[in-house]
């Protein structure tokens, strides 16, 4: 029997390895407590308790939650007993890496890990980046990663550390190595997954541009990959990139031609009904100033 931790930065790095276990057939966490509780709500309420979710909490040190979590724990290991393998996946399951390796040898964990550059391309997907806000967002993926690498080499027989977009480019080699190292029973897909979770060539391009000068960020990705059971292959391909961002630049000024097209015709459509509405009430102006007239005889 194994249970998986999933964690990684963001909910697209969590997401594409559950999805490919999922999909190779890894059940998820069974309901418990009556009903009330899931793996996913049981994170969330501990991750209240201690108030990790506060903009204020600086870093991602290991928490050990008190008697009450651990009794809630048992209870979501009782009501999974009968299921041969399951799992979760969380962001938050960061905090916790310590605690369930502690708590039963059955648990193991996948990491996972994206570029530096993924972060940022989908900050800019986001809107306006404020000053200052892609330093943020790298410093949050930097602690975050450094935790996982951390956990990682300490327990490289229970883990697993793997790059998303491997995973998401097709899925049969995380899902070997998840079965050779976890004994589990999965069946091989390699379709890419469809998550709805790429960005836009336009972000990655620029946000390649931004990543050039944040050195800290580049040496820690590289630890990553050196350490990584399945890493990135080569980098992106730069030019390919630039070509499709500057296509997806094009769609979307023809885009907004056609649109500023449209609304002139609309607005010229609008200034003839609103000369037709003027002319409308002159008429009936003169008619009713005929009627009085008419009625003054």
């Amino acid at each position: 029997m194994s249970i998986l931790v999933i964690c990684g930065f963001g909910e697209p790095a969590c997401a594409v390895a559950h999805s490919a276990l999922k999909l190779a057939g890894l059940p998820e966490a069974g309901a418990f407590h009556n009903g009330e509780f899931s793996a996913e709500t049981l994170t969330k309420k501990i991750c209240h308790a201690y108030k990790l979710n506060g903009k204020k909490r600086k870093g991602y040190a290991q928490v050990s939650p008190g008697k009450v979590w651990q009794a809630l724990s048992v209870e979501l290991m009782l009501a999974n007993m009968e299921t041969e393998s399951w799992g979760w996946a969380d962001p938050k399951n960061v905090y916790f890496l310590d605690y369930w390796r502690d708590f039963d040898p059955r648990f193991h964990f996948v990491l996972v890990y994206s570029s530096p550059e993924q972060v940022l391309a989908r900050l800019l997907e986001r809107g306006p980046v404020e000053p200052g806000a892609a330093e943020a967002a790298l410093a949050e993926w930097r602690a975050y990663n450094e935790e996982m690498l951390r956990f990682y080499n300490a327990n490289p027989g229970r883990s697993i550390l793997v790059n998303a977009e491997v995973i998401g480019e097709g899925p049969v080699d995380f899902l070997s190595a998840s079965q050779e190292r976890f004994d589990l029973d999965l069946r091989r897909i390699n379709e890419p997954l469809d998550l709805d979770a790429k960005v836009s060539a336009m972000a990655l391009w620029a946000a390649s541009a931004l990543f050039s000068d944040f050195r800290e960020a580049a040496a820690l990705f590289d630890e990553l990959q050196s350490a990584a059971d399945l890493p990135r292959g080569a980098a992106p391909d730069m030019a390919r990139i630039s070509g499709e961002a500057w296509s997806q630049y094009s769609a979307m000024s023809k885009e907004l031609d056609a649109a500023s097209s449209r609304l002139d015709a609309e607005t010229a459509a609008l200034r003839e009904l609103e000369a037709q509405n003027r002319s409308l009430r002159h008429a009936i102006e003169a008619l009713e100033a005929e009627l009085d007239r008419a009625r003054l005889d």
